[in-house]
């Protein structure tokens, strides 16, 4: 096979994973894995970290509510 091709370009992906536990508002310890892409220093994986909290906290708040409005 003869094929003939020319790179013109690219970027660098900087990919930091940083594996947190976790203690949510019901005592539950969950150990979850967190990607940062292209993170500018060490304030922004701390900021990414803090927003992945509120979201599966926000998850696990639905969740039982969800559970509570079923058994009504």
């Amino acid at each position: 096979m003869n094929m003939e091709y020319k790179i013109i370009g690219g970027n660098t992906v900087n990919i930091v994973t940083t594996d947190v536990e976790f203690t949510f508002e019901d005592g539950t310890v969950e150990v979850i894995s967190i990607s940062h892409f292209n993170p500018k220093d060490d304030e922004d994986i701390i900021k990414g970290i803090e927003n992945r909290y509120i979201t599966e906290q926000a998850a696990r708040n639905a969740k039982v509510e969800n559970n509570i409005n079923e058994g009504e």
